[in-house]
């Protein structure tokens, strides 16, 4: 049989409720920002201070602030396929001083040595909000990815808005068609899933294993499953987004 690649999106709903659609197609307009950029794969504003900062596959965070484009922070990733320098999220307490998560952000890459897929912290600079440091790194979490394949590496990283403790993490099934090793159906294991943890607990004695495991999530105590596992079934979950009205996460699973 011929696998056909289609991209699919899910509508996973954190409230109670009916999401709503517009009833008419909205216009779109378009402005020039920036040029000089390669491979973006995502862009995202933390404050309102016009500074615009730019993902690239190839493992830099590019910084747009008032037209001119700057290396925010640059970190070796692989590359091949889909693997590169995937997701970023700034933390709920990005801007507070009195918060666990002041400078904070997070970001998911894949380990150009061992091929895994890497969710990490960095902070910002504390004399310059346009240059990260890169010293200020800690592990999060670790995947190890099939051996052989560099497709459905997923890589989105986001909080719900009003969450200031829990980062959810957008993982693929490991990749090739159909996902032959059935990663996403298995909840022993944390590949094709949408993960939630807690980033201001540390619940392992490994220092690079630095998260908590809420005890809300759906599969705390279930025999054979992963605490971290928020939901399951997931080919490639690429780009998410939650609605800011209703709370609903809006899953874009490129994964077909």
């Amino acid at each position: 049989m011929k696998y056909i690649h289609r991209p699919i999106l899910i509508l996973f709903s954190l409230v109670a409720g009916v999401a709503t659609l517009p009833a008419t197609a909205q216009g779109l307009s378009t402005q020039w920002v920036a040029s000089g950029l390669t491979a973006p794969v995502f862009a995202t504003a933390p404050l309102a201070d016009g500074n615009l900062f730019v993902v690239e596959k190839g493992g830099s965070i590019r910084v747009v602030s008032g037209g001119a484009v700057s290396t925010f922070l640059s970190i070796a990733v692989a590359t091949s396929g889909e693997r590169g320098l995937l997701g970023r999220a700034f933390d709920p307490g990005y801007a507070n001083p009195a918060s666990p998560g002041f400078r904070r952000f997070f970001v998911d890459y894949i380990d150009p040595t061992t091929l895994d897929t890497v969710v990490a912290s960095y902070r910002t600079s504390g004399t310059d909000p346009i240059l990260a440091d890169a010293g200020s790194r800690l592990e999060v979490l670790r995947i190890v990815q099939p051996a052989g394949r560099n497709n459905h590496q997923a890589g989105w990283l986001g909080f719900k808005p009003g969450d200031v403790n829990h980062l959810l993490v957008a993982t693929g099934d490991g990749g090739s068609a159909n996902d032959p090793d059935n990663h996403a159906q298995n909840n022993g294991v944390l590949l094709g899933k949408m993960l939630r943890v807690d980033i201001n607990r540390d619940d392992f004695a490994d220092p690079n294993i630095n998260y908590g495991i809420p005890v809300s999530s759906p599969y705390v105590g279930v025999a054979g499953a992963r605490g971290e596992i928020y939901a399951s079934g997931l080919r490639n979950p690429f780009r998410n987004s939650f609605d800011s009205a209703t709370g609903n996460l809006w899953i874009a699973d490129a994964g077909g």
